[in-house]
């Protein structure tokens, strides 16, 4: 019979993952979401630059239309229609968790 002592590694890690989890389903879309408007940026950007410098007047043509579409379908996610999905989101959660956390300090401090 070996005794073990130390740490439980297993439960750390269990319980590691079992709070992980819900601020991985919250961030992950968000960062993605943010991400993939960066890339969008670089392709409209890579579309002016090709527009500039078109000779056929057919693709130029296309590019335009390309820019149009992007300008008027923008990637805009929200959550239940009210909130925009994106690191604004993050942020406003973060600040929301951290001015009730000051505010329980300060009701607990001023009733010890």
């Amino acid at each position: 019979m070996t005794t073990h002592y130390g740490p439980d590694i297993w439960g750390l890690l269990m319980l590691f993952v079992y709070v992980i989890r819900p601020v991985l389903f919250l961030t992950v879309p968000c960062l993605a979401l943010d991400l993939t408007a960066d890339n969008i940026k670089m392709i409209k950007i890579l579309c002016i630059e090709k527009r500039v410098l078109c000779g056929n007047e057919r693709q130029r043509n296309e590019l335009n239309n390309l820019l149009v579409y992007l300008e008027h379908c923008p990637l805009r996610y929200t959550v239940w229609r009210a909130f925009p999905l994106g690191s604004y989101l993050l942020l406003s959660c973060f600040s929301f968790c951290v001015v009730n956390v000051i505010a329980v300090l300060q009701i607990k401090g001023y009733y010890a």
